[in-house]
């Protein structure tokens, strides 16, 4: 009798290992797909200093600013740079460094004719809980060869940045905003404008997550590979641009995944000249409830990733590339259009003025794609 209730009870460990093995095998990350990325998280300072720009002498008086900030900051004493309501002309890069916060709310900074760049990292450094907040940002005025080379803002190498409730204008044939081997960064309540004159075959998003190659972001060394992590974009608006959000290549020396836990959530894109929100090699990210008015394509691309949500989007007004465009990335308008994509979710999102509301071209695996509408 002993006997028999051992093989019995051995009967049921196999019985209850066959049913985990059952539940394992089922595909469950696809019900894992998409992320909350929250992005930055700055940290409760002891203290913070507060440092008010001279109006009357603002180009020495923001520099001398800065330059303290980057000498004493810490992560225990954060300084705040205030730059007070009114009209001003930079005329010189703003050099970013760790904890500290710019806060430009009323104020408009008009960019001189002769900058290219407006803010930056330095190369070789690395970077930690930066907050830039307010201010209108203004390049739109400047003309010449300048307008087609740089971006207005540009970093690497950094942890936990916050970018809020800035407007930023230009007229340039390049990205807006481009960002590499960031872990936490934020981008909140943003205006975004003027980079829709880029006329060559690869349009340039204005805000681009890269990777940090040589290919990539030169001369923003070292050249590590990493991307883009722990990503939140949300509440901005991106009129008149090439195209919006996105990262549009995997440059040699990237690391494997170089774009995880990217949430692009609740974002307006008017009048783009390319797809609003386009995004290659992306694993583990969500765009949710995003606006999109006219755009070319598709209002969201996705090609090469995995376990990404796209979900409760609202799309109008897709036309078709043409000429060179049209030849490299072809004449489909789709809502959403998916290129090797997999384990994904594409659920609940509605388009008019297109073909379809979801493309699939070529077929992706373990995909869930249900209730997405195409109103007319």
């Amino acid at each position: 009798m002993k006997q028999i209730a051992v093989i019995r009870n051995r009967k049921g460990i196999v019985t209850l290992l066959c049913a985990l093995a059952l539940f394992i095998g089922m595909p469950v990350c696809v019900s894992a797909a998409g992320s909350n990325g929250k992005g930055a998280k700055l940290p409760a300072y002891k203290q913070v200093k507060k440092v008010q720009v001279d109006k009357e002498d603002f180009q020495r008086s923001l520099q001398n600013a800065l330059e303290m900030a980057g000498r004493k900051a810490s992560k225990s004493c954060q300084y705040k740079i205030v730059i007070p309501p009114g009209e001003y002309v930079l005329s010189h890069v703003l050099t970013i460094k760790s904890n500290i916060w710019i806060y430009a709310k009323g104020a408009k900074i008009t960019i001189a004719d002769h900058v290219s760049r407006v803010m930056a990292t330095e190369p070789n450094k690395t970077y930690q809980n930066v907050r830039i907040e307010g201010g209108v940002w203004d390049a739109s005025s400047q003309t010449g060869s300048r307008e087609k080379r740089e971006m207005m803002l540009r970093f690497s190498h950094v942890k936990n940045m916050v970018l809020s409730g800035m407007t930023l204008k230009c007229k340039r044939n390049n990205h807006i905003v481009e960002v590499s081997d960031m872990n936490g960064f934020t981008v909140k309540n943003c205006k975004i404008s003027g980079n829709s004159r880029y006329l060559q075959v690869q349009p340039k998003e204005a805000l681009q997550l890269d990777a940090a190659t040589k290919e990539a972001m030169v001369n923003c060394t070292p050249y590590n590979g990493k991307g883009c992590h722990n990503v939140l974009i949300t509440g901005n608006t991106f009129s008149d641009v090439s195209r919006g959000v996105g990262s549009h290549s995997y440059a040699k020396g990237a690391e494997k995944n170089p774009y995880t836990n990217i949430t692009v959530e609740k974002n307006t894109f008017k009048g783009c000249k390319g797809e609003a929100i386009y995004f290659l090699y992306w694993k583990n990210c969500s765009v949710l409830k995003n606006k999109i008015y006219n755009a070319k394509h598709a209002g969201i691309y996705m090609q090469d990733s995995t376990l990404n949500k796209v979900q409760n989007n609202t799309i109008a007004g897709i036309g078709a590339y043409s000429g060179e465009r049209a030849k490299t990335y072809g004449s489909d308008r789709a809502g959403v259009l998916m290129r090797n994509i997999s384990r994904s979710h594409v659920i609940g999102n509605q388009a008019s003025g297109c073909k379809k509301a979801v493309m699939e071209n070529p077929a992706g695996k373990r995909n869930v794609i249900k209730r997405n509408k195409k109103l007319r």
